[in-house]
């Protein structure tokens, strides 16, 4: 080895040394704000940040392992497909708030005949009715049984006097409702509350072994039609319209 290699040698060394006694020094400057835990090794300090910083890195990293990047593309779809739906409920609702419902108007009659002459009262069985219970229209009839949704607040053997009636017709003439015709009601009695018959909801995707089978009982309410009242004012006698002029 050469006189000028020596010396390189021993160059490199020297700065190695100087870096490491400048590290030393910089430790024992910072040690003393640090606070310090004891170990079987000796003296070790210890950040709380650092400590943190750790734990939720070693977190993420778990989460992503375990966490399969189908499973993260089919959450993030359910998710956005739930943002979709909450923003047109909103737009719905403010659409219900400026839209202007229809002003109401009074029932129209209308003849079928204008020769024949409309015999009153009409005979129970000679009368049906288009009605509104919750939030389905039912023609009805007397005697008739109809399976309506599930009316909670009335009993078994009660009697229900509903007043939403969309039409009444018979033989001679119609009675048309802007919405409701305000001079008829149907008279129905609870006759059971149950439960519908059993419907499967099966669900399958194929080459994904996924097979789920439940079954629904919807609960409804059974009524029997007992009248259909319609007391035709005078005054709509007068406004009646001919079907045919």
């Amino acid at each position: 080895m050469c006189i000028r290699d020596r010396v390189s040698t021993q160059s490199t060394w020297g700065m190695l040394n100087l870096l490491r006694g400048c590290q030393r020094a910089m430790g024992a400057m910072l040690r003393p704000s640090l606070p310090m835990q004891s170990s079987a090794f000796g003296v070790r300090c210890f950040s709380e940040f650092f400590r943190e910083r750790d734990k939720q890195e070693r977190i993420l990293y778990y989460t992503e392992q375990t966490h399969f990047w189908k499973y993260k593309k089919l959450r993030d779809q359910w998710q956005k497909l739930k943002k979709k739906k909450e923003l047109r409920r909103q737009r719905k609702a403010l659409r219900d708030l400026t839209k202007t419902p229809p002003e109401p108007q009074a029932e129209k009659l209308v003849t079928h005949s204008p020769q024949a002459e409309i015999v009153l009262p009409q005979p129970e069985n000679g009368i049906f009715a288009v009605v509104k219970i919750g939030a389905s229209q039912l023609k009805v009839t007397k005697d008739d049984q109809v399976v309506s949704e599930w009316l909670k607040d009335y009993e078994v053997n009660q009697q229900i006097v509903f007043d939403k009636v969309l039409l009444v017709a018979t033989k001679d003439y119609t009675s048309l409702g802007r919405p409701f015709v305000e001079s008829a009601k149907v008279y129905a009695t609870v006759e059971e509350q149950t439960l519908s018959k059993k419907v499967i909801v099966f669900k399958k995707k194929r080459r994904k072994d996924y097979k789920k089978s439940r079954g629904h009982r919807q609960r409804i309410t059974i009524l029997r039609i007992d009248k259909i009242v319609h007391d035709i004012p005078e005054e709509l006698l007068h406004r009646a319209i001919p079907l045919i002029p």
